[in-house]
């Protein structure tokens, strides 16, 4: 019996098992952040983060964001920085490190009251606040590193909050939404300029209130205007209130032919008149006149009204003047925008006789008419 022996081969197949890398991610400075990755998950202990990649051969990305009251600083230990974006290649254990800076700042509370209708903006473009139609956005963060957080309340009212550098000189405008409201009041401001603009230095946190409430407004009536050179009629206009002033045209009431009209004829431009200051009207013929230069050739103040009012036809006029804010915003009436008019073309001029001043505010007499001229 033959026995034949053979042998037998082993193989061992070698598993090679990818590298797995970490790259540790520290956070320092005086502020505070957060920071993410675009591959993965950061797992963190106080400042110091952790994530691993197996068998990564391209760019991770670590993208950093400062917290309310801290900046972004610098980057260390990264491949490359772009756009505060650290980005490397983890070929090996890494350990990157980023700081955040701290930064001084002071919130400004912002708020609309009242039973008037605006918007309220800083001169950045980074504040706009409305009572009307209210965006709410949370924790945008704005240029200067702001955040705003709209809100609007139950009682007609709203309020918006920011956080800004110490120091910064906030300015405040106030614009109300049609001609029949009217910036009242504004409470908290270091100084309100003539134009109405609030100013706020951020040397602590701060509230600021725009008040807005019903247009203030005044109305004179001249019953009568004759249409001819003798009936010229002269008005000076005084504003002796803290609130600017302004009309936009005039109405022109006549009964021609026995046909009655009134018909509302406006100004090239409006007829300002800032507080404590005065400016001039003449009615002439059938044309009206407004500002300092009474020049009837003049177009830039003129308004013909000759096509309603022709011949030796009497006409009346009413003129009204609305309140656009000022300073102490007291309001205006038939008390503070005074008007007095003289008629005729000799020398001394005759007073005007029988026009009337009426107004909407508890200080005069409040849509009831009072004679001016007697």
């Amino acid at each position: 019996m033959l026995i034949i022996g053979c042998s037998v081969a082993l193989v061992a197949e070698l598993v090679v098992s990818s590298p797995v890398y970490t790259v540790t991610i520290n956070k320092t400075g005086t502020g505070t952040g957060t920071i993410t990755c675009d591959n993965g998950t950061i797992t963190w202990s106080g400042n110091t983060g952790t994530v691993s990649f197996d068998n990564i051969t391209t760019e991770v990305h670590f993208t950093p964001t400062a917290a309310t009251g801290a900046v972004f600083g610098s980057w260390s230990g990264c491949d490359s920085v772009s756009n505060n974006i650290c980005a490397l290649t983890p070929t090996d254990n890494k350990s990157i490190t980023a700081t955040f800076n701290g930064v001084n700042v002071y919130t400004l509370t912002v708020r609309i009251a009242g039973f008037g209708r605006g918007t309220i903006r800083d001169s950045s473009g980074a504040i706009y606040l409305s009572n009307d139609n209210i965006t709410t956005s949370d924790n945008v963060t704005t240029s200067d590193n702001s955040t705003r957080d709209n809100v609007t309340t139950s009682d007609n009212s709203s309020f918006v909050s920011y956080n800004f550098n110490m120091n910064r000189i906030v300015y405040l405008t106030a614009t109300p939404k049609t001609n029949n409201y009217m910036l009242s009041l504004w409470s908290g401001c270091d100084r309100v300029y003539d134009n109405g603009t609030c100013a706020i230095t951020m040397s602590t946190s701060r509230t600021v209130t725009g008040r807005f409430s019903g247009a203030y407004n005044v109305t004179y009536n001249i019953p009568y205007v004759v249409p001819d050179t003798n009936g010229v009629i002269y008005c000076v206009v005084s504003n002796f209130s803290l609130d600017n002033a302004t009309t936009d045209g005039l109405a022109v009431m006549s009964f021609q032919g026995g046909v009655a009209s009134q018909n509302y004829y406006y100004f090239p431009s409006n007829l300002s008149i800032k507080r404590k200051r005065t400016t001039f009207l003449m009615f002439y013929s059938n044309n009206a006149v407004i500002g300092d230069n009474l020049t009837i050739y003049d177009n830039s103040t003129h308004v013909d009204y000759s096509s309603e009012v022709s011949g030796n036809y009497l006409y009346g006029v009413k003129l009204k003047f609305t309140s656009t804010g000022g300073i102490g915003i007291s309001g205006i009436n038939c008390k503070n925008i005074l008007m007095a008019c003289f008629q005729g073309d000799t020398t001394p001029k005759r007073n005007l006789a029988g026009y009337t001043c009426e107004d909407n505010s508890a200080a005069g007499p409040g849509r009831n008419s009072i004679i001016v001229g007697y």
